[in-house]
């Protein structure tokens, strides 16, 4: 049962993530090229031009986020010592792409994929 929560609290704080990130790009629909390169905080990595005169700004993020890990613990329960091993040091990678259409010189759509937790903490950075 405990692991079915833990599951269940993953997928809500995922979600939330995903709402926060979504609605910082909502901000942006509508908004001119610079104002959308001004908002994502950097020029885009990539400029893909259509038939139609659109154009697509593409974004990308690919890093490796070290996580330092916790130190053990020792707990006294009942007069008895156990010892608590803490979480190792790990690096995961990350990997965002963000695309922009941009139309007339007007931010249309986006779409993005991947783990953009960087850019949750910082767009753009």
């Amino acid at each position: 049962m405990r692991s079915v929560t833990a599951l269940v609290c993953l997928m809500v704080a995922a979600a939330c993530a995903d709402a926060r990130l979504d609605r910082t790009f909502k901000a942006l629909e509508g908004a001119s090229e610079a104002q959308l390169i001004t908002g994502m905080g950097r020029p885009p990595d990539n400029v893909v031009p259509l038939q139609s005169g659109a154009r697509i700004l593409q974004w990308r993020r690919s890093e490796n986020v070290y996580s330092p890990g916790t130190p053990g613990q020792i707990m006294v329960s009942g007069g008895v010592s156990y010892y608590l091993p803490g979480a190792r040091p790990s690096v995961d990678h990350e990997f965002c792409l963000v695309n922009w259409t941009v139309t007339n010189g007007i931010a249309t759509q986006y779409h993005w994929q991947g783990e953009c937790k960087s850019l949750q903490r910082k767009p753009g950075g």
